[in-house]
């Protein structure tokens, strides 16, 4: 059986958030426009217990992303929020949520499960 990018990304997650549980903090960078909170319900399902923070770093969405963020925020202090003031390209997003994390491994994933090369 094939499985697709996203498959194997999810199963990379699993594996290696149960090595954080024992080794420290993962940051999973999410540069963001929409779709976020059915992205965090799944990064919730597939980190189980590990330790983990999600920044999302939101390059202006034109629809609800950066008042979901905010909703989540107040529900899980593991999640953080990069807002800009313009849009400045899915790459800078990224960088600077780079910059923001605090963990010991760090991922980097658009919000529809792609991985960044």
């Amino acid at each position: 059986m094939l499985l697709t990018k996203s498959e194997k990304y999810i199963i990379m997650l699993t594996k290696l958030s149960k090595m954080v549980m024992i080794l420290g903090l993962i940051s999973v960078v999410v540069p963001c426009l929409s779709g976020t909170r059915s992205f965090y319900y799944k990064i919730c399902k597939i980190a189980g217990h590990a330790r983990f923070e999600l920044i999302f770093a939101d390059d202006v969405s034109m629809d609800d992303t950066l008042s979901t963020v905010k909703s989540l925020i107040k529900e899980d202090g593991q999640v953080r929020c990069i807002s800009f003031y313009k849009n400045f390209d899915k790459k800078v997003a990224t960088f600077v949520g780079l910059e923001k994390s605090k963990g010991n491994y760090i991922s980097i994933i658009d919000v529809v499960f792609q991985v960044s090369s």
